[in-house]
């Protein structure tokens, strides 16, 4: 076999010809792998526990003209009920003398005499007035109180107290959901009795911690994940240590306590307080 083409080949071979690239080492790769100390952070959830009044507020005047005209339309354009009807009845029956008389001898109840029972009985039970402006006590909101409150507690936190909402960091192969209600158990007891609403969480932001706890626990700062729950029943009993202090704040109240980035986030998912 004639062999005379090889040395025209060879140039080219040597032209088009490139190195492989080397592995990387398996401890190049092990280090690539592993996060740096700005990616890692913590994963808290917190719960924002709303209170909502049991007095309705009273209405403004657009409101209430409207709800007049509503009102006057319904007793337009409604049927008669039954009480409404007896009264027409014994309108009727007023001419016929006899017939009335054996009424009373028989000692049947007129309509007016029914709704007279029923003023006596609505007597008994007085209704608080409304005070849009009666507060109660940090502890205790007024039962008159006409606004939403949200629950706060009060953490040690080295030397300066921190106002947050029930909070608690998430452990392994625990759920969201599952942290959120332990928050709630852990920071006021017990005997308050919330709904949490929903699986998923309502808000979230990053509560980023100082230069020094950076360094010492190596993370950037915690994922805050927040979950809403009304409140039903019961009394804040604290257990934990490190809570100081609760408080059911208005919204106003909360510009002065919590955080900015954790106000933020509780923008939009508080009790609409538009009238």
């Amino acid at each position: 076999m004639s062999t005379t083409w090889l040395p025209r080949l060879l140039p080219l071979c040597r032209g088009s010809w490139a190195p492989l690239p080397r592995r990387a080492s398996s401890q190049t790769a092990k280090s690539s792998a592993t996060p740096t100390p700005a990616e890692l952070w913590d994963i808290a959830v917190s719960v924002c526990v709303e209170r909502h009044p049991r007095v309705t507020p009273p209405l403004a005047e657009l409101p209430k003209t409207f709800l007049t005209c509503l009102r006057q339309q319904e007793i337009e354009q409604s049927l008669l009920n039954d009480h409404e009807l007896a009264i027409q009845r014994e309108a009727r029956a007023k001419s016929a003398v006899d017939a009335s008389l054996q009424k009373r001898e028989a000692g049947l109840k007129t309509t007016l005499d029914l709704e007279d029972d029923w003023q006596k009985e609505m007597a008994q039970f007085p209704l608080p007035p409304r005070d849009p402006e009666a507060r109660g006590t940090p502890h205790e909101p007024a039962p008159t109180l006409t606004r939403p409150v949200v629950l706060m507690v009060r953490h040690l936190r080295g030397a300066t107290p921190v106002w947050t909402l029930p909070m608690a960091q998430r452990l392994a192969g625990e759920t969201l959901r599952q942290t959120a209600e332990r928050a709630v158990l852990d920071n006021v007891g017990s005997r308050l009795q919330v709904q949490i609403l929903g699986l998923a969480p309502w808000a979230v932001y990053n509560n980023r911690y100082s230069k020094t706890m950076q360094g010492h626990c190596g993370k950037m700062g915690s994922k805050m994940f927040i979950y809403k729950a009304h409140y039903l029943e019961g009394q804040v009993e604290i257990q934990n240590e490190a809570i100081e202090d609760y408080q059911w704040a208005l919204r106003e109240e909360l510009q002065g306590h919590l955080l900015s980035d954790e106000r933020n986030a509780l923008a939009n998912i508080l009790y609409d307080e538009e009238p």
